[in-house]
């Protein structure tokens, strides 16, 4: 038979949740209410440099590259334009270290940072119209991979040749 828990293990737990859940902005218990069981989007977000692909957009511009449901959408800051990609035009989304970008789409490899300590990564975009480049530090690296892992396709359990 199941022993009861501790009553400490119950004021434990709803200080937690209510901290967690204020940390998360949610301020009524109506909210709380429908926060569980709700369906978790898949929803991606990193701000990013556009470098190249968009000719209305300068180089070195600061972008909001976000995935809302079936839509890569791109949207510059200030002053605010978007652009919207379905994804089903995207063929790869494809993260690497400057060096190497700049040695597959430019011929050469070089590093165009103005500080020598601070590495670029850029985040390619290929659909099928054409690329797109986009730039950040490391701290963008990380989801610039996830974004690459969102496209990649499982290997078939088996190949016929």
């Amino acid at each position: 038979m199941l022993q009861p828990l501790h009553p400490y293990f119950y004021k434990v737990f709803t200080v937690t949740l209510a901290v967690t859940l204020l940390l998360q902005g949610v301020t009524s218990e109506r909210k709380v209410i429908f926060m569980f069981g709700k369906k978790k989007e898949k929803n991606f977000e990193v701000k990013a440099m556009h470098y190249e692909g968009i000719e209305q957009f300068a180089s070195d511009y600061p972008c909001r590259l976000e995935v809302k449901d079936d839509t890569f959408i791109i949207t510059r800051i200030k002053p605010e334009t978007t652009v919207t990609l379905p994804m089903n035009r995207i063929q790869s989304f494809t993260a690497m270290e400057e060096a190497r970008f700049m040695e597959m789409y430019h011929g050469e490899a070089k590093e165009t940072s103005k500080a020598k300590n601070i590495k670029k990564y850029y985040l390619v975009v290929k659909y099928d119209k054409g690329m797109l480049a986009f730039w950040g530090s490391a701290m963008e690296w990380g989801k610039f991979i996830e974004l690459q892992k969102m496209t990649l396709v499982d290997a078939p359990k088996t190949i016929e040749l």
